[in-house]
């Protein structure tokens, strides 16, 4: 009878280990995962920010717009 025991014993700690080691596992794996998504998802919001958005913004008062245009961008 006591082999049963110590049998049941072994085979019970291998796999609250095993299924420890494995919930880690799967946490990181997520955690992986999410960062390398978000990380995506900032570049490309960031990408369609700056695309729409421009650095410098040239604004006239006058209803004609810039007469020296050129000058102006340069």
């Amino acid at each position: 009878m006591y082999k049963y025991i110590l049998c049941w014993r072994y085979l019970r700690t291998r796999y609250i280990a095993l299924a420890s080691v494995v919930s880690v596992m799967l946490g990181v794996a997520t955690m992986i995962v999410v960062n390398a998504v978000m990380a995506g998802f900032s570049a490309k919001m960031r990408d369609r920010l700056h695309g729409v958005l421009a650095d410098v913004v040239a604004e006239s008062y006058d209803l004609d717009g810039f007469s020296n245009a050129d000058e102006v961008m340069a």
